[in-house]
């Protein structure tokens, strides 16, 4: 028997596979996205963040279905709502009006569709991120996660997987399930310094052992460097070689605790001549999840607030991963983990 591994950071991507789109340009295209409802009540507002428009941007429609056993949609529309989505610039559209109590534990689909009369003129592009099946990203909406399409009007479907970017909230409540989206996925070399900075929130301490990154490609060696708000290094990890395309983890030869306060952890090569890339991404911050702000992407010392390393985790003392004031160790307790899949 083994302790149980304890991370806290994010997942945004896993490969630098490629940004998947869906245009709305005919009548049969569909873009569907399953969630499960957390409450007994009704849906407040859905947020869709447009990326591309045409002509008038047509006449978006979104569609609330019931989810088969199978993991698509099934039966008919139990309602939907439409909206004007206008013809220049990128933004989210609010879509509010919905009138359907959904049932908490149960899972449900949001299709979006467009219903202008003519649409291959006046119409609009949604994202999907990442398709693929690598890594950590799901394969299809079958598998709980992901994105479906369909060309011939919900007749047959096609797996991404890709999250689309829609956030939903009820009515009595904030904002439910996600709206971070990657827009791009590019590499980062060491010889820029890159960095992600965080926050260990009042009350706790971190008890770090590691650091979980996407290796692009690498010809030096590389180390992770934990550093205090005041630019002070708290420890190196030891240098590892990774290969191209490679989820790489870098281990401290000691755990460092890291009580309440900012950090950065600065990742850098060790080969003179050398360098180690990184997967990075661009995010769509037009509505951007609060917690995720506290991840922060730097260059240097320059922050970049609409980037992040693809893939960041911090890992911690499995025998006792996090305390909090007054005593006690953080084994058994789940973790603020903030993990985005997309």
């Amino acid at each position: 028997m083994h302790n149980p591994s304890w991370y806290s950071g994010y997942v945004l991507a896993t490969s630098s596979l490629g940004i998947g789109t869906t245009a709305f340009n005919a009548s049969g295209v569909r873009l569907a996205w399953r969630f499960v409802a957390r409450r007994n009540e009704k849906l407040s507002s859905l947020a869709v963040s447009v990326f591309d428009r045409a002509g008038t941007g047509g006449t978006l429609r979104a569609e609330l279905w019931a989810s088969a056993r199978d993991g698509l949609p099934t039966g008919s529309a139990l309602e939907s709502v439409e909206v004007s989505v206008g013809s220049t610039g990128r933004l989210a559209i609010s879509v509010t009006g919905w009138n359907t109590t959904l049932e908490r534990g149960k899972f449900y689909f949001i299709i979006i569709r467009n219903t202008d009369a003519a649409p291959g003129t006046n119409n609009f592009t949604l994202l999907r991120g990442l398709d693929g099946t690598a890594g950590l990203v799901w394969s299809s909406a079958r598998d709980g996660e992901g994105a479906l399409t369909s060309t011939d009007g919900g007749s047959t479907w096609t797996a991404h997987a890709g999250n689309i970017n829609l956030q939903i909230q009820y009515q009595s409540s904030g904002w439910d399930e996600r709206a971070l989206f990657t827009l791009t996925n590019g590499n980062v070399a060491t010889t820029s310094s890159p960095a992600i900075g965080f926050d260990v929130p009042s009350g706790q301490t971190w008890n770090v052992v590691g650091v979980v990154v996407m290796v692009a490609a690498s010809t030096s060696g590389l180390i992770a460097r934990l550093l205090d708000s005041g630019g002070q290094s708290l420890g190196t990890t030891e240098p590892i070689h990774p290969t191209a395309t490679a989820i790489a983890t870098l281990h401290f030869p000691e755990p460092i605790a890291l009580s309440a306060g900012s950090y950065r952890c600065r990742f850098e090569h060790v080969d003179t001549g050398g360098s180690v890339s990184l997967v990075r991404s661009d995010v769509d911050t037009t509505v951007l999840p609060s917690w995720f702000a506290s991840w922060r992407y730097l260059e240097g010392t320059s922050e970049i607030s609409s980037r992040r390393l693809s893939l960041f985790l911090l890992k911690l003392n499995p025998t006792n991963p996090i305390e909090f004031s007054g005593g006690g160790g953080g084994g058994g307790i789940i973790l603020p983990t903030h993990t985005v899949i997309t």
